[in-house]
């Protein structure tokens, strides 16, 4: 989306035809907007409550903001598997919004998968099968020891393993969940968080669950983000899985990130 300057008080009608062109399209791309921190919390704001994040430490400026930074000397980077935020709580991740700040010469790029498009691609007896269907999300292991290896080998300010609050009881959201603005039917499983179906343990789940996680990876639900300094770009983690793509080893790379929360649960 070009002509728009998002550091000035959008009027309404604006905004809606934004917010309606996101539900529609799952991600959007805002080029250069050379804005502060501040103006960024303000903007994001409008779609929601903003989270705090629990992980990662708190930084300079607005608590809103998260500073995700890989240094040259870094091995590893923060989001780097297909997740959706915070599908391990009652009220998930509904906006992810991503402000270049530093980008590296080559590489770096963001994913997005659309899941809506993903469940729309299913057979009638896969939905049939999915539909009604519950599915349990918590800290995976998987979640657990990928997190502890981030920690040791990256340049992001993150709280210590032990400090994560894994203890927390697994909470259940629909496997096709409706989108609250337009109704549209998505897959709402994710490596990260998603530990098994209702009324069937992990080793049962894990079959179908790996399924549809690679058929909603496939290459032609897949969005890829060119990063450019100064681009902002917002996705519907509702309708979506992303993954931060490590193929920008001995370059520095400095993003803001703000999180809209949801304000009722998944249905």
């Amino acid at each position: 989306i070009t002509n728009v300057d998002l550091s000035r008080d959008l009027d309404e009608e604006t905004f809606a035809a934004i917010r309606k062109a996101l539900a529609e399209h799952v991600a959007v791309c805002f080029p250069d907007q050379p804005w502060s921190p501040g103006q960024m919390v303000e903007f994001v704001g409008r779609f929601g409550p903003t989270l705090v994040h629990p992980y990662l430490k708190s930084l300079d400026g607005p608590p809103a903001i998260h500073q995700l930074l890989k240094e040259p000397e870094d091995s590893l980077n923060f989001g780097n598997d297909w997740h959706s935020d915070f599908s391990n709580l009652e009220l998930p991740g509904a906006f992810n919004a991503l402000y270049a700040v530093e980008v590296p010469e080559f590489g770096g790029e963001t994913v997005i998968c659309n899941t809506a498009a993903a469940y729309e691609a299913l057979s009638d007896g896969m939905k049939s099968l999915l539909d009604g269907r519950q599915a349990w999300h918590g800290f995976s292991s998987h979640y657990v020891d990928s997190y502890a290896e981030i920690k040791d080998q990256t340049s992001d300010k993150l709280i210590e393993p032990e400090e994560l609050a894994v203890d927390g009881d697994p909470v259940r959201h629909p496997v096709v969940r409706s989108h609250p603005e337009n109704g549209r039917k998505s897959l709402y499983v994710n490596p990260f968080f998603t530990l098994r179906l209702d009324d069937m343990t992990e080793a049962e789940s894990a079959p179908l669950l790996g399924y549809l996680y690679q058929h909603c990876i496939r290459p032609e639900f897949c969005l890829r983000i060119k990063w450019r300094k100064d681009m902002l770009a917002i996705w519907d983690n509702r309708q979506s899985m992303h993954y931060a793509v490590n193929d920008y080893h001995g370059q520095r790379r400095l993003m803001n990130r703000v999180l809209v929360m949801e304000t009722s649960r998944p249905v």
